[in-house]
């Protein structure tokens, strides 16, 4: 468990004025949702990678897994990977637009 510090930092940013709405199911909560850019060596050269990252508290949606729909500020996306983080007070999951 991090320190009580780290925990209200993270509640504060997953919820603040950054953060937008995320369903899945009836289960609503907030969280943050970004596109992350990277190069990739794919052998021949660099490739540029992006994708869709949500960020939530662990635990919010303890049902979804890979291919659950989330709506997202108002758009549905497919979760494509479950990945907690290293701390295990957030889990992030890449997602795509259905």
């Amino acid at each position: 468990m991090p320190p009580a510090i780290v925990t209200r930092h993270l509640a504060r940013m997953l919820t603040g004025s950054l953060s937008v709405p995320v369903k899945c199911g009836t289960v609503r909560t907030r969280g943050l949702f970004d596109n992350e850019a990277m190069l990739v060596d794919d052998g021949a050269g660099e490739v540029r990678r992006e994708q869709r990252v949500l960020y939530v508290p662990t635990g919010t949606f303890p049902t979804a897994k890979q291919n659950t729909r989330l709506d997202i500020d108002g758009s549905t996306y497919e979760v494509r990977a479950v990945l907690p983080m290293e701390d295990g007070a957030v889990t992030r999951y890449l997602v795509a637009p259905v």
